[in-house]
């Protein structure tokens, strides 16, 4: 495929419901296990970025010629001055497209969503956003980390997210089952200025994804667990 094939970035949140029900389309194909997420998604993308206040979200929607070739979902969550990624999908035919410098279709969505995540930072009166972290499961690992993402040493299960799952995890366990272990992994736009093993920093990164993110407290069971395994997992 001619890496001049025109690339166009779509807004899904508050956007078109064409382009809506084509990111649609691409999440259950790609993210199949996720497919109980899309009622919530529905809803969801009638409201703008900015509808909570403490976080800024973008859905996009890649298109390449006019095809809807990937999507990328992410947020900036100012007072902690982080970036997340939520979703990140290339159709296989569209992974090979190399837009720029980037190689792979997947690092320039990447390149160009840290690039919003900063501008969001800014505009907020946040900045230097110190980088964007992202879950990802061990098949996926040493592709973020050749993109430039580096491991946090942390034990980490990625929490149920939408409003029926809040009951599971209501429950008091301490050794759950039905969670799923991923790794976080951060991109930081200046490592000069983050040392990514130190625990405060860390701490504050769990926060963002399991506090602000899913919605669960300092004291639940989950983000305790994570948080008593920052500076004992190896790096």
């Amino acid at each position: 495929m001619p890496t001049e094939t025109p690339v166009t970035l779509h807004e899904v949140l508050g956007g078109s419901e064409r382009d809506l029900e084509d990111l649609l389309r691409i999440h259950t194909e790609l993210f199949p296990s996720y497919f109980y997420y899309q009622p919530y998604m529905r809803e969801r993308a009638t409201q703008p970025p900015h509808s909570n206040p403490s976080q800024i979200e973008h859905w996009w929607l890649a298109r390449v010629g006019g095809r809807a070739a990937a999507i990328h979902l992410f947020k900036t969550i100012p007072a902690r001055r982080w970036g997340l990624v939520l979703a990140l999908g290339v159709r296989p035919e569209y992974r090979p497209v190399s837009v720029g410098p980037h190689r792979r279709f997947a690092e320039f969505l990447l390149r160009r969503g840290l690039g919003h995540m900063r501008a969001d930072a800014r505009s907020a009166g946040q900045e230097p956003l110190l980088g964007m972290a992202v879950e990802t499961e061990e098949p996926l690992l040493a592709r973020y980390q050749e993109y430039g993402f580096v491991r946090v040493p942390v034990t980490y299960a990625e929490p149920p997210f939408t409003q029926e799952a809040q009951a599971y995890l209501a429950q008091p366990q301490s050794s759950p089952s039905g969670l799923h272990p991923m790794h976080v992994c951060v991109f930081l736009t200046d490592r000069r200025q983050y040392d990514q093993f130190n625990s405060d920093a860390i701490r504050d990164l769990a926060r963002a994804l399991l506090v602000d993110h899913y919605g669960l407290s300092e004291d639940h069971w989950l983000a305790r667990q994570t948080f008593d395994s920052i500076g004992e997992t190896p790096g």
